[in-house]
């Protein structure tokens, strides 16, 4: 038996896994951390179920479970998607688990405010990691954890964590934003109102035509919230054809100036691509 044992470096430059994963036992809390690090960079795909399990363990410290989901986004593939969820599930349990005891502290230094602010500051960068590491893997089921996570957070910090949703969303359809545009059609009949506005904002930047009829339905429905409507208008505007003028004309007469005005704007908007499109096709017959 050796007197000394490798160094987490020493495992990482010859790529033994199985070293690492061993030393994410290690009584050491630094050499757990550089082991979970070394695995994220290795791209580490056979060790994901140890750290899947490192993860969701309830001794595993708040830092530690941050840079363990930074290792999985780095790793990738869908089977890292759901331990990721599970951490989210478990961080907002445990945020309100904590807030609770302390609202029932009766000794307490500090407001009451204060403590809820740091206890939900703590989670939020956990929950703002599992963000940015699905946003890393990608794809439809990424894509799904992503909104749910845009819909259901709430607390102290819940826009910061909306925001780090949000920006992962992004992200994904950088750089396949074809292939999603039938969820973004989806989420537009989301029964929460940021993910219907984003996904609303995110059509007018990929003008794809599949979208026209759910942005016409979305911009008549009279129960939808004012931003989801003026940002389908939007939409129609910049890529909309004639199926939109109609209603477009109908909504010009509408009691709020404000969206009569946007609906003038927009069927504007098509009416000269129209002309545009005719005269381009004149001279293409020519």
């Amino acid at each position: 038996m050796p007197l000394f044992k490798p160094s987490v470096a020493e495992l990482k430059a010859k790529r033994d896994t199985t070293g690492l994963v061993q030393e994410l036992r290690s009584k050491d809390r630094r050499a757990r951390v550089e082991a979970i690090q070394a695995l994220g960079e290795l791209r580490a795909a056979s060790a994901l179920a140890a750290l899947a399990s490192f993860l969701l363990a309830p001794t595993s410290s708040l830092a530690e479970q941050v840079e363990v989901s930074e290792a999985l986004g780095k790793i990738g593939g869908e089977p890292a998607i759901e331990p990721l969820r599970q951490a989210l599930a478990i961080s907002r349990e445990r945020e309100r688990v904590l807030i609770d005891g302390v609202a029932n502290e009766t000794d307490r230094r500090y407001s009451i405010e204060f403590y809820i602010n740091r206890i939900a500051t703590d989670e939020y960068l956990l929950r703002a990691e599992i963000a940015t590491a699905l946003g890393c893997i990608g794809g439809m089921r990424a894509f799904a954890a992503l909104i749910e996570m845009l819909a259901d957070e709430t607390g102290a910090m819940a826009s910061h964590v909306k925001r780090a949703a949000t920006d992962a969303l992004n992200g994904i359809l950088a750089s396949a934003a074809a292939d999603f545009v039938p969820a973004l059609c989806a989420a537009l009949d989301h029964q929460t109102l940021d993910v219907r506005a984003w996904a609303a904002e995110r059509l007018r930047d990929y003008g794809d035509v599949r979208a026209l009829d759910v942005l016409i339905a979305a911009m008549r429905d009279e129960s939808e919230q004012f931003l989801v409507r003026t940002a389908a208008m939007a939409c129609l505007g910049k890529f909309g054809d004639e199926r939109a003028l109609a209603s477009l004309e109908e909504l010009m007469q509408a009691g709020n100036r404000n969206f009569a005005v946007d609906a003038k704007h927009a069927a504007m908007e098509i009416r000269q691509r129209l002309k545009l499109d005719q005269r381009l096709g004149i001279y293409q017959d020519e």
